[in-house]
């Protein structure tokens, strides 16, 4: 503050001279030290008669000095005139230097020299161009870890491990602990064990040269929960022992009461206490209060666990055991032997416990009003029906153990087969049997698996059919008889010539015969094509075989007439006739049809079992054979000579047409007849101009081509 005065009348005392904007601006700006949260400036002046240092955290200075302003200043940032929330004033004098206090650690900061003149309340800065430079302070951050940070009181043991960063690690870093109960400690990583369950403060103080930075964590230590339970002593039959029937004939039941405790923790409450009942057969509960039934007999640990938590974090845990006794039931299963099912006619159940405890009380119920207390007893029922049995024994501590079952008194198998007539035919086919009672066993000539019958074994047949029920057993018994069939062969087809007959004979052996055409000989006499069979009859046995009959004429052959044909065509001949041999006279072999492509005089010998046929034919193949020559005129006068308009060649005419000049149709050849006599509707046309058009087939390399041909003609006298 002494300083502050000082300033204030020296500049009061220059600020009557008038004020000109100083032209040198301070200079050489530098950063002499700096630390945690200090800094030492210098700077050289320049020609004012005095100059203002402006500081800025985090960016460049933004703000500049006004004309005809004073500014306070103070070297504690923060202190000294404001120009925003992060630009302030730490020096307004005429000397060179600053120590600059109260920065943040690790920051960077921003610094400007502004020189100036006048006094009073005349200034004029220069803000044209002046100094600046930025530097970040150095750094000391501290935090710490424990290692577990939520104990119980009781064994509680907090390592405290400190994270130290600083800029400078060369600085030595002194330590200053306080474990929030007073205790103190200045080593880097302290232990400790606290006296009492709270929930402590726990500070780190690090400091170094000019640095001081300081870090706090809570500690819990809880108390220890105080775990106990007991029987309710009002509950009836509730003992640590026993039975595992009661003697009211309900199952043990065991009711736990918890009389646990836990202790506050000062400076905070508790979210939940966690209960966990463990029966000691794999079942537990989590209710303050418990029960439970066991469902086996056995010796079982009861443990009761607690557990104090907070924020979801568990605290202290405790136990307590009791030891539960459940006793077995005076009745063993594996000792009882009954008969659970028997036949109505002459039963007689046995129901033994086989056991000879003499302080064993045994009460047994029969289902049908008759009871027993004999360990081991005989009985038998009246009736077919489903009985109710029960045995309850009781021991010499009065605990009881029941068993129930139902046992049965069935009526005889009712056990008959169906399905099996009174005989078969011999064969391959199978046969369904069907019995009222499934479950039993085929026997005989059956197939012992499915049941069925195949009638292949002649004669006698017996078949049967074993059902044991509980140990109700029947047999059925049936019999059939499996009859021959009088197989016959009627032979391969046949062909006959026509006109002719034959006898068809079979041997019946005694058997009676049918033909088809309702003849009943053993011979049929034939003349006929067709389809004959005949059935042979045997008792309910028969067989029918069949055969075709077909009939043939002598061979017919007719290799047309002799012809002239194209040098390059073909000739086709067929030649066919049932069951023939063929023989030709140049040594070719077979029917069918034969393409001949050579002249040559051909014949060929047909024979079969109805005769022979012959025939020969004479073929001449040219080159010009296969041209169609049509006239340009005739002369239908009677003469004899030129009477017809034809077509001629070796070619095949199909169609011949003649129109006249006006385009009307005055022929057209029909049913093979392909030539013009000149007349038209039974007059003959007049002599004149005419025209044609033929159509035929052309033989070429053994086939027919369709072609046609047209032009005029001319009719005359």
């Amino acid at each position: 503050m002494r300083n502050l005065i000082i300033t204030f009348l020296f500049l009061a005392s220059i600020g009557t001279t008038q004020a000109q904007t100083p032209t040198i601006a301070a200079s050489d700006l530098t950063v002499v030290s700096k630390y945690c949260s200090q800094t030492t400036l210098s700077w050289t002046n320049g020609n004012g008669n005095g100059r203002l240092v402006v500081v800025s955290k985090g960016s460049s200075i933004a703000i500049t000095p006004s004309n005809n302003s004073y500014y306070l200043a103070n070297d504690s940032f923060g202190v000294g005139h404001s120009f925003s929330a992060t630009e302030f004033v730490v020096y307004n004098g005429t000397g060179t230097s600053v120590v600059i206090d109260n920065l943040e650690t690790n920051t960077t900061y921003y610094f400007a020299v502004f020189e100036y003149n006048g006094g009073g309340s005349t200034f004029s800065f220069r803000t044209s161009s002046y100094p600046e430079i930025s530097t970040t302070t150095k750094n000391l951050a501290v935090s710490f870890s424990i290692d577990d940070p939520y104990q119980c009181q009781r064994g509680n043991n907090s390592s405290f491990t400190s994270n130290v960063t600083q800029t400078d690690a060369s600085n030595a870093v002194t330590y200053s602990w306080d474990f929030g109960n007073g205790v103190k400690s200045t080593i880097a990583n302290p232990t400790y064990s606290y006296p009492t369950h709270k929930i402590y403060n726990v500070g780190l103080k690090v400091s170094s040269y000019r640095c001081k930075a300081e870090y706090f964590k809570q500690d819990t230590v809880a108390p220890m929960p105080v775990v106990s339970f007991e029987l309710f002593q009002d509950s009836l039959y509730n003992s640590a022992m026993q039975c595992f029937t009661r003697p009211d004939g309900r199952n043990n039941q065991f009711w736990f009461k918890n009389k646990s405790s836990f202790g506050s923790l000062v400076g905070a409450t508790w979210d939940y206490t966690f209960i966990s009942w463990r029966f000691g057969d794999g079942m537990s509960d989590n209710s303050w209060n418990s029960s439970h039934s066991y469902s086996t007999p056995g010796t079982y640990n009861v443990k009761l666990v607690a557990i104090g938590s907070k924020n979801n974090i568990e605290f202290c845990s405790d136990s307590f055991n009791l030891v539960m006794t459940v006793l077995p039931s005076p009745l063993d299963s594996s000792l009882l032997e009954y008969d659970s099912v028997m036949c109505v006619d002459g039963n007689i159940f046995d129901f033994n416990y086989n056991s000879s405890n003499p302080l064993y009380n045994y009460t047994w119920n029969f289902g049908d009003g008759g009871t027993s207390n004999l360990a081991k007893n005989i009985h038998s029922y009246a009736s077919v029906g489903e009985y109710k049995m029960s045995l309850s024994i009781t021991d010499d501590i009065g605990c009881t153990g029941s068993y129930s079952d139902t046992v049965k008194v069935i009526p005889q198998p009712v056990n008959v087969i169906s399905g099996l007539a009174a005989s078969y035919c011999q064969g391959k086919t199978e046969y369904n049997l069907t019995t009222t009672t499934l479950g039993g066993q085929w026997l005989g000539d059956v197939n012992s698996m499915s049941g069925k019958f195949t009638p292949s074994k002649l004669g006698l047949n017996t078949i049967s059919y074993a059902v044991n029920e509980s140990g109700c057993r029947d047999t059925a018994l049936v019999t059939t008889v499996v009859n021959e069939i009088p197989i016959f062969e009627m032979g391969a087809d046949t062909v006959i010539c026509s006109g002719t007959s034959f006898t068809k004979r079979i041997s019946p052996n005694g058997a009676n015969v049918l033909w088809n055409t309702n003849a009943t000989d053993s011979f049929l006499s034939i003349n006929k094509v067709g389809i004959y069979w005949a059935q042979i009859s045997k008792g309910a046995c028969s067989f029918k075989d069949s055969f075709t009959v077909q009939m043939i004429g002598a061979p017919v052959v007719k290799l047309g007439g002799d012809s002239l044909l194209c040098g390059d065509g073909m000739k086709n001949i067929n030649v066919t006739a049932p069951e023939a041999t063929y023989t030709w006279s140049d040594g070719y072999a077979g029917g069918g049809v034969r393409k001949i492509t050579k002249s040559g005089s051909y014949s060929v010998v047909v024979t079969n079992k109805c005769g022979t046929a012959t025939d020969d034919v004479n073929l001449t193949f040219l080159d010009y054979a296969c041209q169609i020559f049509v006239p340009d005129a005739f002369s239908p006068n009677g003469d004899g000579l030129n009477d017809l308009f034809r077509a001629s060649g070796n070619v095949e005419i199909i169609g011949l047409e003649v129109y006249n000049v006006w385009g009307e149709k005055l022929y057209e050849g029909k049913d093979g007849l392909f030539a013009w006599d000149g007349y038209y509707e039974n007059e003959l046309a007049p002599v004149g101009h005419y025209y044609f058009f033929i159509r035929y087939l052309n033989p070429e390399n053994g086939f027919e081509y369709p072609q046609s041909v047209s032009g005029g003609l001319y009719l005359t006298r």
